[in-house]
């Protein structure tokens, strides 16, 4: 407890807060439902989090949220690293931030949440972190049973060194539970299913886009990147699928990126689907959603600010390579049908 609040007087030393601990607190709910981007302060204890014996282990630090209009909420929480690829990879890994502790805070009731940065500090992996996060936005787009995301200025301030600010891109995650709420469903959990016991028109649904995107990081049977929730008034179940973490797909195109060795393509730009047999029945009509949210789909990575030119001039070439094969009608439907 004396180490916690010796981090709590430097936290607020660094990050003086005017109304966050003892104003009003901010939900899940409100946190996603606005697009602006968040400063994200953190400060707590970097050293070694990105070794495998501490991946799970809690520290403790503290975070001030400084919404548009400069509301401010901040708190103690704590955190760990996560992830696989990027938590081998990166200099600091992914985090699984934890705001509700048994401190005073205006932060408690978001739960967890996950978040996602930078792998370094520099232009080219903050760019992959906003092409990331329009990815979860372009999905937004298809269906309600989607994460959604809230992009960050993140400022981290290691406890041990605090003077040196790290400062990166990076975005926060829907909680499950909040994506389910929304949607009057629950979290699936059983991790023992196969693909055809899934809801057949959300499945369709996600196979198509993991293609478009060119993402073979997922898997149903191995419960690998995807999550699944069922309707509370379901009596059978069958579950929805909702995929996430798509930074291995080749519209992000990260240098680390790579398909896995038993998959017949070469490197990750190349689209493939990974997906079993579609029905027909969903096919055209899932042709024609795709077709008729082109537009939005442009005008979200267009309207991004914080995407450089080249890298959404790359993003919409990519997918009108997508939208070209989409037309060929016939060719389109073999890949799925196959």
């Amino acid at each position: 407890m004396r180490r916690l609040f010796e981090f709590f007087l430097i936290f607020l030393f660094f990050f003086p807060d005017t109304n966050g601990l003892l104003g009003q607190s901010i939900s899940r709910k409100n946190l996603f439902e606005q697009d602006s981007i968040i400063n994200l302060f953190l400060y707590a204890h970097l050293k070694n989090i990105d070794h495998n014996n501490q991946k799970d282990v809690k520290r403790p630090g503290f975070a001030k949220l400084v919404l548009s209009g400069d509301r401010e909420f901040s708190g103690p929480i704590q955190l760990h690293g996560r992830g696989n690829l990027r938590f081998k990879y990166c200099d600091l890994p992914p985090l699984m931030l934890y705001f509700k502790t048994n401190e005073p805070s205006s932060l408690r009731n978001l739960g967890k949440l996950k978040m996602v940065w930078s792998c370094s500090t520099s232009e080219y992996y903050d760019q992959l972190v906003i092409k990331e996060y329009l990815i979860y936005k372009l999905y937004n787009l298809l269906t309600p049973y989607s994460f959604r995301v809230r992009l960050l200025n993140v400022i981290m301030s290691d406890s041990a060194k605090p003077a040196n600010m790290i400062k990166r891109k990076g975005f926060l995650i829907e909680d499950i539970d909040e994506v389910a709420r929304r949607n009057d469903c629950r979290e699936y959990e059983d991790t023992s299913l196969m693909p055809i016991e899934t809801d057949q028109w959300q499945y369709a649904l996600v196979t198509v886009f993991q293609y478009m995107i060119a993402n073979t990081d997922w898997s149903i049977s191995n419960y690998q990147n995807i999550k699944m929730v069922i309707p509370d008034t379901a009596r059978i179940m069958v579950p929805l699928v909702i995929p996430y973490d798509f930074d291995n797909s080749g519209l992000v195109n990260a240098e680390y990126a790579a398909p896995h060795e038993s998959l017949p393509i070469e490197n990750v730009r190349q689209r493939y689907n990974k997906g079993m047999k579609l029905q027909p029945q969903h096919i055209e009509n899932i042709m024609q959603l795709f077709r008729d949210t082109k537009p939005k789909i442009m005008a979200t990575i267009e309207s991004c600010e914080e995407l450089k030119p080249a890298y959404k001039k790359d993003m919409i070439k990519y997918l009108n390579e997508f939208f070209d094969e989409l037309e060929n009608g016939n060719t389109f439907k073999k890949i799925f049908l196959k």
